[in-house]
């Protein structure tokens, strides 16, 4: 099928997903409607929101701060928690913090972080679906 006939017929997909709301077309090569619904249902996540230990600001015990990493269009921001971890301690794969010692208040400082970190997490991403509705994809990760 050559791309000026595709182009057309994709086009004619477009307009009967407006009105069907559902890309179910009939023509003979159906991969136009298919290929316009999967791209519509993927939503391209913009914003990167990433719980991570600060490597670069080592304290005098070994321990790192915890930050929570905001990255939009390419600009990083950091925020700051109040909470230090060493390397060990820190799962990068699952963005969480995990308990190496058998002490039991640092399980609880463990455990508080965790809950902080999804939390704020949870916080920074209803920020971000906002500014999506209000301002579309013109925000900034300075406006988060």
């Amino acid at each position: 099928m050559s791309y000026p006939l595709w182009r057309e017929m994709q086009t004619k997909c477009i307009r009967l997903f407006k009105i069907v709301k559902l890309g179910s077309c009939q023509h003979i090569d159906s991969r136009c409607c298919f290929t316009f619904v999967n791209q519509l249902k993927v939503k391209k996540k913009m914003t990167s929101i990433t719980p991570r230990l600060n490597r670069s600001r080592e304290g005098r015990d070994g321990s790192y701060p915890l930050v929570i990493q905001i990255i939009r269009h390419r600009k990083k921001r950091e925020i700051y928690t109040p909470y230090r971890f060493w390397e060990a301690e820190f799962n990068t794969r699952l963005e969480m913090v995990e308990n190496v010692g058998g002490n039991r208040r640092r399980l609880l400082i463990v455990r508080e972080a965790n809950e902080y970190l999804i939390y704020i997490k949870k916080e920074l991403e209803a920020i971000c679906g906002s500014l999506e509705a209000d301002k579309g994809s013109a925000y900034t990760v300075d406006d988060i």
